[in-house]
């Protein structure tokens, strides 16, 4: 499944094995929203992958959009992709002095939302351009799906063809990975 690219855009690839059932609900220029099961397993979780808009309006709408989706700390939901945007200035390293590529409406959807980010390991920054470097990728998820999986991470990757590094997410309930049910979530 894939959004293709549009001006600058980069576009959503999904991907997955057929060990996994997925659903898919909604599809944008900036977001794929679905559902996905390993076959074996009864429980659904829901996810988002997101290539947020470097318009600030047009992202502005986007948090709208996917605040809409919300399946509730019921169900468990990963968010997870390029927002184009930071949370907070510890997110930035160099570059202008101006608060740009900070945006309010991006921590206000997260709080709203009551997301969390996975925590990550390796390089903190997902993307730079000359001496400006800013973490824009994440993913982040819902209470439901942390308690689920609460021992979970973010490898930041290698960049190969962009100025954006990769993220591989696993989902682990446990401190020891078990290799049979590992979940992969990789944005580039």
């Amino acid at each position: 499944m894939s959004v293709e690219a549009q001006d600058f855009s980069g576009g959503i690839w999904l991907m997955w094995d057929s060990s996994i059932q997925i659903h898919l609900f909604q599809i944008t220029n900036q977001f794929i929203h679905g559902k996905s099961r390993f076959k074996i397993d009864s429980l659904w979780h829901f996810f988002t992958t997101v290539y947020a808009s470097l318009n600030v309006t047009i992202r502005r709408n986007l948090w709208n959009m996917i605040s809409n989706l919300n399946p509730s700390n019921n169900e468990p939901w990963i968010i997870g992709g390029d927002f184009n945007c930071i949370l907070k200035m510890e997110d930035r390293h160099r570059g202008s002095a101006n608060n740009e590529g900070f945006s309010g409406n991006f921590n206000k959807f997260v709080f709203y939302n009551g997301l969390m980010d996975i925590n990550s390991l390796g390089r903190h920054y997902t993307w730079s351009r000359g001496n400006l470097w800013q973490r824009l990728d994440r993913c982040l998820t819902n209470v439901r799906l942390n308690n689920l999986y609460p021992h979970s991470t973010i490898h930041h990757l290698e960049r190969v063809g962009s100025d954006h590094y990769s993220l591989l997410l696993q989902l682990n309930n446990d401190l020891h990975i078990e290799r049979d049910r590992e979940f992969r979530f990789l944005t580039a």
